[in-house]
C-alpha cells in the first residue's frame, strides 16, 4: 500500500500543528524554514543559496529567481528569538517582488 502524496497545504498544516518548543537556529531551519520553502511554497532547491554574503552581511537563505537575480533574503533565528525590522514608509506604490525578477505587481 503506497503512502498518499501530501499537498503543499497538507505540509503547511503539519508544520503549524507542531509545538516546536525551543529550537536552536539550525533546527529551526531544518524543521520549519526548509519545509516551508520547499514543501509548502515548492521553491526549487536548486534556486536557494544558503549562508550567502550580501551587501548587508550574511543571509541564511537567498532565493534565486528565474533570471538569476536575488528575490528574497531570509534570516533564521532560534525559536523565541525575534528581531524588529527597521521602519519603512513608502512614498508611493511598492513592488511586491524585488531584484531582477521584479514584476509590475504592487502593494499600497
Amino acid at each position: 500500500m503506497s503512502t498518499p502524496l501530501l499537498t503543499p497545504h497538507d505540509h503547511a498544516q503539519d508544520i503549524a500543528s507542531h509545538d516546536y518548543g525551543r529550537l536552536n537556529e539550525a533546527d529551526t531551519r531544518h524543521r520549519v524554514i526548509d519545509r516551508i520553502l520547499h514543501d509548502v511554497l515548492c521553491w526549487p532547491r536548486s534556486s536557494v543559496s544558503c549562508e550567502c554574503y550580501t551587501k548587508a552581511g550574511f543571509a541564511d537563505y537567498v532565493l534565486i529567481g528565474r533570471r538569476g537575480g536575488h528575490v528574497l533574503f531570509i534570516e533564521a533565528k532560534k525559536s523565541g528569538n525575534y528581531f524588529t525590522l527597521p521602519g519603512f514608509k513608502p512614498q508611493g506604490p511598492v513592488s511586491l517582488y524585488g531584484g531582477q525578477d521584479a514584476t509590475d505587481r504592487q502593494i499600497y
